[in-house]
C-alpha cells in the first residue's frame, strides 16, 4: 500500500518506520494486558475467548478506520504485463546463485524438522 501512497522512496522508507515502530507497541501492549483481560473476564477458556473476543473488536474497528482513512496518491503505472516477463524472470531467478542457495537450505532445513522429531 506504501506505493499507492506516495512514489518518493524516503517517505515510503518513513512510513515502514512508523508501520513497524506501532507494530511493535501494540505487541507490547497486546502482550501485556492479555492475562489481565483474562483474570477479568473469569480466566479458563470462558475467559481466554471473552479477552480475545474483545481484541477482536478493537482490531476490526482499527482496520476498518485505516480502510476508510488511507487514501491512493499515485497513479497506476504502466500495468501490461508482458506473457514473456514471467518466462525471464523465471530464467533469471534460475541463474542466481545465491537464491538457488537459499531455496536449498529451505529444502534441507524443512527435511530436517521433519525427520529429526
Amino acid at each position: 500500500m506504501n506505493t499507492l501512497i506516495t512514489p518518493d522512496q524516503n517517505e515510503r522508507g518513513v512510513l515502514n518506520v512508523f508501520r513497524m515502530f506501532f507494530a511493535s507497541i501494540g505487541i507490547l501492549i497486546v502482550g501485556n494486558l492479555v492475562i489481565p483481560m483474562v483474570d477479568f473476564f473469569g480466566g479458563g477458556q470462558t475467559g481466554w475467548v471473552l479477552g480475545y473476543t474483545v481484541l477482536a473488536i478493537i482490531a476490526l474497528l482499527m482496520y476498518m478506520i485505516t480502510f476508510f482513512t488511507t487514501k491512493e496518491r499515485t497513479s497506476h503505472l504502466n500495468q501490461d504485463v508482458n506473457k514473456e516477463s514471467f518466462w525471464i524472470g523465471f530464467k533469471a531467478l534460475l541463474a542466481n546463485k545465491y537464491w538457488i542457495m537459499v531455496m536449498f537450505m529451505f529444502i534441507f532445513y524443512y527435511i530436517n524438522g521433519s525427520v529429526a522429531k
